[in-house]
Formats: structure tokens, C-alpha cells, sequence
């Protein structure tokens, strides 16, 4: 459905911001 793929394309882009932002050495949520 619509909302399936919606929720896939959100997940996986926030899953690569997650990524960049730790290959870019930036400290993430819940990290000293």
C-alpha cells in the first residue's frame, strides 16, 4: 500500500542521515 512505501522511503532516509552523520564523525543522540 501507499502507506507502507511511505513509512519504507522515511525510514530508510532517516536511516542514511543516520549514517552520514557518523561517517562525518558528529556526535549522535544519546552520545557524550
Amino acid at each position: 500500500s501507499m502507506d507502507h512505501d511511505y513509512h519504507f522511503l522515511e525510514n530508510l532516509s532517516w536511516s542514511l542521515a543516520h549514517r552520514l552523520q557518523q561517517a562525518r564523525g558528529r556526535p549522535t543522540r544519546g552520545s557524550p
